[in-house]
Order: structure tokens, then sequence, then C-alpha cells
């Protein structure tokens, strides 16, 4: 089982993959990482429970909870579509989230 400060970690990880997935220098990559690594990724390290725990832990902020939790319905929602792989750098729906991500990776990773 991993501890908090692990869980912490793997969310920061996926922030990171999701914010910067769509520099990757190829549509392959980008299938990759979207529909096998984060597909996972968004599913456990922002999962209601880790994301609860984090919060009690002081980990992240009430606000970051609520926000990541809509997010992670946003992009689940999103992987279920299986857009291709080379249309995902221009969409409008990707790069929101993807923006976002950012911003949150941001301000908890200061």
């Amino acid at each position: 089982m991993l501890s908090s400060k692990e869980k912490y970690n793997w969310l920061k990880e996926t922030l990171q993959k999701t914010s910067f997935a769509f520099e990757l220098e190829s549509e392959e990559k980008i299938g990759h990482l979207i529909y096998e690594e984060l597909d996972i990724d968004i599913r456990s390290s922002i999962s209601s429970n880790t994301l609860k725990e984090l919060e009690l832990k002081k980990l992240i902020t009430k606000e970051v909870s609520r926000e990541l939790n809509i997010l992670r319905d946003q992009t689940i929602f999103l992987i279920e579509k299986r857009i291709e792989p080379k249309e995902i750098p221009s969409n409008r729906y990707w790069l929101e989230i993807s923006s976002k991500f950012k911003k949150i990776y941001a301000a908890i990773s200061d």
C-alpha cells in the first residue's frame, strides 16, 4: 500500500504527464500516454479516495481536490471517446483540460 506522500508524488507525476502530453513528438507516443498510461493513472492517482486522503493530510487544498475531481471525470470522458491520437493535440477539450492540469501542477509544485 502506498503512503500518503507516495500517492501525492504519483498525483504530481500524473498532473505533469497530462500537462505536457501534447508536446510529445509522435502520435504513437501521445496515444500510448493517453490511452495506456493516463487511463490508469487518472482513475487511480486522482480517485476520490486518494484526493480525500491527500486533503486530510493537508497535501492538497479542498479547492484543488474539488477541481481535480471534476477534471478526472472530464478526462475519463475524453479517454473513453477514443479520439484519434493525431487529433488530440488540436482538440479544444483536451487543450482546456491540459491547461487546467498545468495550472494545478504549477500551484502544488511550488
